[in-house]
């Protein structure tokens, strides 16, 4: 059976009916919205715009801190008024956000310079920390592309470790910037100039004075800032330290024997100074260097045989040991010699204090003694005087007396006395030790009188 009938066509959509007052109250919408967003962004971005500019306004303002300067430079060059180029410590300052200015800041603190590697030797990691005396003596000796070593004035070979302090100036910073740049070159420029110094300097001293530590430093940092003023770097070399100085490991026990035996005749000669001076302290206390310049004068008179000089001198002594100050025994004399022949420490001579010590008390004990012995002199001179009348009346009796006072005199105190038979014909054996009965009973009787108290019951 034949489908006379068409293919269904499905319905087309219904389109809504949009009136054209419709359609432009709704884009009138649109509009508003779109120009309020617009109205919001560019509001937003001008508030943007303006902190942006005040940032950039208030960016450019600054502050040097203590220990650095700082200069200005604009486009590449330096800016600023003749001599106020450089900007000391303090603030604020102004300076344009770069690209347009630049601000480079000058460390003015010290600065410091190591020499580690140029005059040392080179050593095994493995070795790192330890002493000297513990590094192994390195085979088949120096070599110069590898070791590190400064050659002295008496043709020896030394190591050495240097450190290297350095500044830079305030009023020396527009140089430093123009000549150096940085504190990389810097560094760099600083060690390159020690190099110098130190091989110039080195090169004339002695192999021993400089193990000893004892070189001119001076000396190499003015040849260090010779180079560097001579490039116009505007640095000042403040110090040079030497550290470690050593000779060669394969000599460095030979040279540390040379040094200990110095050392002890150093200790020994130091000993024996203070022995002399504690020995002229002792004999003639602190007035010893006037006394021994005023001995040393008598020797030297009697020598050249200058008789004028060996009296005065005689008297001087005298004078000082009867404890007359120095200045006033020896001032004039010192004062009349020519300056060449002036006592370097004639300051020290003249104002040293009077003589004491053992010289003081052996005089002070001759005085004392002559004082006694003429007192006991004229104390027999007066009882002869006393004597001589009564001897002259009564020779016998005054005799006699004598005698027993004598006797009386030499058999008290603690005597043992012996007594001698008047038969001349018997044999006398004398025992000139003490009695140890008598000794015994002498011993008691003295414990006795010093402690009463034992001799009660």
């Amino acid at each position: 059976m034949k489908n006379d009938q068409e293919p269904a066509v499905p319905p087309k959509p219904i389109e809504p009916m949009i009136e054209p007052a419709q359609e432009s109250a709704d884009l009138d919408i649109a509009n508003r919205s779109l120009a309020d967003a617009l109205r919001i962004s560019f509001s937003i971005l001008r508030y943007a715009m303006l902190l942006l500019a005040i940032f950039f306004v208030f960016s450019g303002w600054f502050r040097v801190s203590e220990g650095e300067v700082v200069i200005r430079s604009r486009f590449g060059a330096i800016s600023g008024e003749p001599g106020r180029e450089i900007l000391k410590p303090g603030g604020p300052y102004f300076a344009f956000p770069a690209p347009v200015d630049e601000v480079i800041r000058v460390p003015t603190t010290v600065q410091r310079v190591t020499l580690d590697n140029a005059f040392w030797f080179a050593t095994n990691p493995q070795f790192a920390g330890r002493g000297l005396d513990e590094m192994p003596i390195p085979q088949g000796g120096l070599v110069p592309a590898r070791d590190g070593f400064l050659l002295t004035g008496d043709q020896n070979i030394v190591h050495a470790r240097w450190t290297v302090t350095y500044q830079v100036n305030e009023d020396d910073a527009l140089e430093f910037i123009s000549n150096v740049t940085d504190l990389d070159h810097a560094q760099a420029l600083v060690q390159q100039a020690a190099e110098q110094g130190i091989v110039q300097v080195v090169s004339r001293s002695v192999a021993d004075d400089f193990i000893r530590g004892q070189v001119d430093r001076s000396g190499i940092r003015r040849t260090m800032q010779g180079v560097l003023d001579s490039l116009n770097s505007g640095i000042t070399v403040t110090e040079v330290l030497l550290r470690q100085p050593t000779p060669p490991l394969s000599v460095r026990p030979a040279f540390l024997e040379v040094g200990q035996a110095e050392s002890e005749r150093a200790q020994k000669i130091e000993g024996a100074e203070r022995d002399r001076t504690r020995t002229h302290n002792e004999v003639a206390g602190a007035g010893f260097r006037p006394l021994s310049y005023a001995l040393d004068l008598y020797e030297s008179a009697r020598r050249l045989e200058d008789g004028d000089l060996e009296t005065k001198s005689a008297e001087w002594i005298r004078r000082l040991m009867d404890g007359e100050p120095a200045g006033a025994v020896l001032g004039e004399y010192i004062a009349g010699l020519p300056e060449d022949e002036r006592p370097l420490n004639a300051d020290e001579l003249l104002t040293a204090d009077r003589i004491g010590g053992r010289v003081s008390e052996i005089i002070n004990q001759a005085k004392s003694y002559r004082t006694m012995i003429v007192a006991q002199l004229r104390s027999e001179a007066d009882t002869f005087r006393q004597l001589l009348p009564m001897y002259e009346e009564s020779p016998d009796l005054v005799r006699e007396r004598l005698w027993r006072d004598t006797r009386e005199r030499i058999l008290s105190g603690d005597v043992e006395a012996f007594y001698l038979p008047d038969d001349p014909g018997k044999t006398l054996l004398l025992e000139f030790n003490r009695d140890p009965a008598v000794r015994r009973a002498r011993e008691q009787q003295r414990l006795m009188q010093s402690n009463p108290q034992r001799s009660q019951p």
